[in-house]
Order: structure tokens, then sequence, then C-alpha cells
């Protein structure tokens, strides 16, 4: 049995491997950390009065992380998964569509 160690193909996987580790460790944190950010925040209904109110935007992106936010929600009392400082209808038209994103491959894997 003659089998050699082809050392370029090992090297150039070697390298992807560390390149994409080295961009795991840099930016996970960072993606974590904006998504943590991007929480909506548990607050009385007297301090969401004096809030300014939140659009659409901020309820797309509140609806597409519905499910990392309840999953904290469960473990950190300051998480929810809908915020009470809304404008209203642009919000929760927001938030409808992604919570529709977020959940879409689920509900279309069920249905094939």
């Amino acid at each position: 049995m003659n089998t050699k160690f082809n050392y370029k193909t090992h090297s150039t996987s070697m390298f992807w491997t560390m390149i994409m580790l080295i961009l795991v460790f840099l930016f996970a944190p960072l993606i974590l950390g904006f998504i943590y950010i991007g929480f909506p925040d548990n607050v009385t209904l007297q301090q969401a009065t004096n809030i300014e109110p939140i659009g659409f935007l901020s309820g797309l992106f509140h609806g597409a992380i519905i499910l990392i936010s309840f999953i904290g929600s469960l473990f950190f009392d300051d998480i929810t998964i809908y915020a009470i400082y809304n404008n209203g209808g642009w919000y929760n038209f927001g938030y409808i569509i992604g919570v529709y994103l977020a959940t879409r491959s689920s509900i279309q894997t069920k249905t094939k």
C-alpha cells in the first residue's frame, strides 16, 4: 500500500479551517451582541409613555428574532418578545412579517 500524504491539499484545508475559526471567534460575539441589544425591553407602562415609539423596522427585527427572544425571556427578566412602546400598526405589521420570515422554513417543511 503506497499512500502518500498530499501536503498541498492538507495545508489548503488547514488554511481555510483557520480562516473560518478566526471569523467565527471575531464575528460571533459581535452578532450575539447586536442581537442582545436588539431585544425588546421589558419596561413598565409608565416608562413606556416616556419612550419614543418605534416603528416598522424595529418590529421587523423584533419579529425576526422572536425565537431567540423567547429563549432569552425564559432566563432573563429584562427580555421580552414584544415592545409595548411601539407606534401601533406599523410596528405590528413589521413584527408579523418578521415572525413569518423567522418561521417560514419550519412551516414550509411541514407542508411538503
